[in-house]
């Protein structure tokens, strides 16, 4: 059961990562170091349909978790979490189940 944890966690990690390597890179040059090429006969291209729309609630109802760590006896673990609306610390078996609230 450990081992699925930690290949949980791992994943999440390397979304983390790979979402630090999509940002641009610092020697990328800005728009203002390249000249600027304007053509007057360019036809204008139609703009593309919207992508899915989504709810503001739909990111709003969200919960963020952040963070992990083993206890000493390695049969539980603290993160924190938004789960209430304020980020406070849980603990939860390493097997799963429920979370239980450190503080408030």
């Amino acid at each position: 059961m450990r081992a699925g944890l930690h290949s949980r966690i791992a994943v999440a990690l390397s979304v983390v990562l790979m979402i630090g390597a999509c940002s641009p890179h610092p020697e990328t040059p800005k728009s203002s170091d390249s000249p600027v090429v304007t053509t007057a006969t360019a036809p204008v291209a139609e703009a593309a349909p919207p992508g899915k729309q989504y709810a503001i609630a739909d990111f709003i109802d969200t919960t963020s978790i952040f963070g992990a760590s083993f206890s000493a006896d390695e049969k539980r673990i603290l993160f924190s979490s938004n789960k209430t609306g304020v980020w406070n610390a849980y603990t939860m078996p390493t097997g799963g189940g429920d979370w239980s609230a450190v503080t408030s």
